[in-house]
């Protein structure tokens, strides 16, 4: 859940997730994909402010970021508005850390981080049953960010239930390239599995709840991978520069473009980190997975 810090202006901390287990189930009538997806909250944020004003405005230091509707946090602040009969505005600025288009999920989650802001902000006292229905509203992946810890989606992405996590640590590298791929166009090129040949989340639930690094680590999977792959062909080639000079499996989130390999200590973390520094233009994080009780001490923060 975004972190919220009480002032007269609201500060808020939004963030990124990885898909670290993406299974595509079938397509809905609606055109969406049933999903089954197990997605962790890591350290790496987004930041915004929020100040009351006449109405909706959003100013981002990224220029490529839209500020109009198109925005997942505009659409959020003026269902708030809508649902709750609010006629006061707010004046949102975002300071963008987050890759865009990389499957990071930070449009999602500075949406989740609006709602919980400005649900303070207007004092409106939603019920977390409430935001998240709001959330749902605004977008698929919008809802797994109010939960706080590692999440399993399911529906479009918009049914999330807590994964109960009993790892001390978990820590990955996240390679970014410096390009983004077009979440539809990949979901377009996905091939939906049968019954048979469906992954299933079970085990990494189990290496969660068991503490269980290793379980987990083995059960990554991204079913869009190989469709990213098809959308934009260099992904596969960055994939491959990645796993050689690691030697570490190497997995997407989400509909990409963004990779992460999963480390067993902070040294680990800090080698492959160098390793892939070697690779041209390639934007390198270590984060780790937020515990369980860093996620519960954001609740209700700044209240």
């Amino acid at each position: 859940m975004p972190a919220l810090k009480s002032t007269r202006i609201i500060e808020a901390k939004a963030p990124a997730k990885v898909n670290l287990f993406l299974e595509v189930i079938g397509k809905r009538p609606d055109g969406y994909h049933q999903i089954s997806s197990i997605a962790a909250p890591v350290t790496l944020y987004d930041e915004l402010t929020f100040e009351k004003a006449d109405r909706i405005e959003l100013t981002c230091d990224n220029q490529d970021i839209p500020s109009d509707d198109s925005n997942l946090v505009v659409k959020a602040a003026k269902l708030l508005q809508d649902k709750c009969s609010v006629s006061t505005g707010a004046r949102i600025s975002l300071r963008k850390k987050i890759p865009a288009g990389a499957g990071l999920g930070g449009g999602s989650s500075d949406a989740a981080a609006a709602i919980l802001a400005l649900n303070e902000m207007w004092e409106l006292g939603l019920a977390f049953e409430e935001m998240v229905s709001i959330a749902a509203d605004t977008g698929s992946d919008v809802a797994l960010f109010l939960c706080g810890g590692v999440v399993h989606m399911q529906g479009r992405g918009e049914r999330v239930s807590p994964v109960e996590n009993r790892l001390r640590e978990f820590r990955l590298v996240l390679a970014v390239p410096p390009f983004g791929v077009s979440p539809a166009e990949v979901y377009s090129r996905v091939r939906v599995p049968d019954a048979q040949h469906r992954k299933s989340a079970s085990g990494m639930i189990e290496g969660f709840a068991g503490g269980n690094w290793e379980l987990v680590a083995r059960n990554t999977y991204n079913r869009l991978q190989q469709a990213a792959y098809e959308t934009e062909p260099q992904l596969e080639e960055l994939c491959e520069s990645i796993a050689g000079v690691t030697q570490l499996p190497v997995r997407m989130t989400g509909s990409g473009s963004a990779f992460f390999i999963c480390c067993k200590s902070a040294d680990e973390s800090a080698e492959v980190s160098q390793l892939l520094a070697e690779i041209e233009d390639m934007h390198v994080v270590e984060v780790s997975v937020l515990a369980p009780s860093a996620a519960k001490s954001t609740v209700g923060a700044g209240k």
